[in-house]
C-alpha cells in the first residue's frame, strides 16, 4: 500500500506548508484513538527540539490528544531517544517526538512511539493514515473525558541517570576534556550535564538554540566546528581531548588509543594510554546509552543510532603552511604532518 503521510522516519516535511496545524491536531487525533486501549486513563508523552515551528505543532498536536480523551505530558527539549525511553518509563500508551533530525531549521517532522518505546509497525501506521482521512467528528471524546496537558519537569534528570547507570559506578572522566557539539538541538542541556557528572572538562558548542541556528554551521553535518573549537581552546594542547558531534543517525569513528599522553617515563606513559582508552570507550557507551531506540529504527536507517567520540591529538603547526590545525591521527612515518587545506582530505573524520 502506498504511504500517503508517513515516510522512513515519521512524517516529514516544510513546517507550516507541509506539516501545518490542521495536520498536526488530525495526527493528533488519529494516533490517540489508535492507542486508546482499556478504560484507564491514557497518557501520551511529548517531546522536541529546538526548531520555532516546534511551538504550533506541540500545540496542534496537543489539541489533538485531548480532544480523544488523552492527557498529554510536555517535556520540553529532549533528544529522540530520551522520548523513547521515556515513553516506557512512564508508562505512557504513547510518545511523540517533534523533529527533523539534522534538517534545516524550516523543516520539521512527528515521530511516534508506542508504550514499550519502539517505533510503530507499517500496519500500525497504515490504520494512523486511514485515521488522518476519515471524519472523527463522531469519535470524539465527552465533554466531561477530555484530556488534560502539563509541563513535566525532572525528565532531564532521569534521562541522565539512565545513561549514567549503564556505566561501572567508579569510572571517572576525571581529567579528560571532551569538546562536544550539541548542534543547537535537543541534546544541548542532557550531554554536557551528563559528561560534566561523571568529572569530564567539558567544552560544550552549540549549545545556544535561538530556533533557527539548528545544525547551522555545527553538528555532524558540519565537523568542523569540532576541529575550529580545539584549536581555539587554550588548553588543547594541555589536556587529552575527546571530541563528539550529537547526531542520532551518524557517528564519527572512534579512534580510541591513537592519542598518547606525553611523559617522562615509559611505564607512566603506557598507564596513560590505557587510562584514556577506557574513557574513550566510557564516553562512546555513555553515548551509545543517550541514543538508546529500537532495531526496527536501525533497520530502516541502515545503521545503529548512535553518538560517536573520537579521541584527538593536541593541535600542531601545518609543515607546509605553518597553520595551527588540530589532528585525530599520527602522520605516516618519514612524513611530515600536514592541516586539512594542504593535506586536502579529512579521512579521520569520516561520517557513515
Amino acid at each position: 500500500m502506498v504511504r500517503k503521510y508517513f515516510g522512513t522516519d515519521g512524517i516529514r516535511g516544510r513546517a507550516n506548508s507541509v506539516i501545518v496545524p490542521e495536520l498536526a491536531l488530525r495526527i493528533g487525533q488519529a494516533a490517540g484513538l489508535t492507542f486508546r486501549r482499556g478504560d484507564h486513563r491514557h497518557r501520551v508523552l511529548i517531546g522536541k527540539d529546538t526548531r520555532l515551528s516546534g511551538y504550533m505543532i506541540e500545540t496542534a498536536l496537543v489539541a489533538g490528544f485531548t480532544s480523544v480523551g488523552m492527557d498529554v505530558f510536555q517535556t520540553g527539549p529532549m533528544p529522540t531517544p530520551a522520548v523513547a525511553m521515556l515513553t516506557r518509563s512512564m508508562r505512557c500508551d504513547l510518545g511523540v517526538m517533534i523533529s527533523a533530525s539534522h534538517n534545516a531549521y524550516d523543516d520539521n517532522g512527528i515521530k511516534l512511539f508506542g508504550p514499550d518505546g519502539y517505533k510503530l509497525s507499517d500496519a500500525v501506521e497504515h490504520k494512523i493514515e486511514a485515521l488522518i482521512d476519515s471524519d472523527l467528528t463522531k469519535v470524539l471524546a465527552n465533554s466531561p473525558d477530555l484530556g488534560r496537558a502539563k509541563r513535566i519537569d525532572g525528565v532531564h534528570d532521569r534521562y541522565i541517570e539512565f545513561a549514567k547507570r549503564t556505566l561501572p559506578r567508579a569510572l571517572s572522566l576525571d581529567g579528560l576534556r571532551v569538546v562536544v557539539d550539541c548542534a543547537n538541538g535537543a541534546a544541548y542541556q542532557v550531554v554536557p550535564e551528563a559528561l560534566w557528572e561523571l568529572g569530564a572538562d567539558v567544552v560544550p558548542i552549540g549549545v545556544e538554540p535561538d530556533g533557527f541556528n539548528i545544525n547551522r554551521d555545527c553538528g555532524s553535518t558540519e565537523p568542523a566546528a569540532l576541529w575550529l573549537a580545539l584549536v581555539a581552546d587554550p588548553g588543547s594542547a594541555k589536556s587529552p581531548i575527546i571530541s563528539a558531534a550529537i547526531d542520532p543517525l551518524r557517528r564519527l569513528d572512534s579512534d580510541a588509543g591513537k592519542w598518547t599522553r606525553r611523559s617522562t617515563t615509559p611505564g607512566s606513559r603506557l598507564q596513560r594510554k590505557k587510562e584514556r582508552i577506557i574513557q574513550t570507550r566510557a564516553v562512546n557507551r555513555l553515548f551509545d546509552a543517550m541514543s538508546w531506540t529500537t532495531s526496527r529504527w536501525s533497520a530502516r536507517c541502515g545503521s545503529t543510532p548512535t553518538i560517536r567520540a573520537a579521541c584527538f591529538e593536541p593541535p600542531t603547526n601545518c609543515s607546509a603552511c605553518s597553520a595551527r590545525s588540530a589532528r585525530t591521527r599520527k602522520a605516516p612515518k618519514g612524513t611530515a604532518a600536514k592541516c586539512c587545506a594542504c593535506s586536502r582530505a579529512r579521512k579521520s573524520s569520516s561520517i557513515v
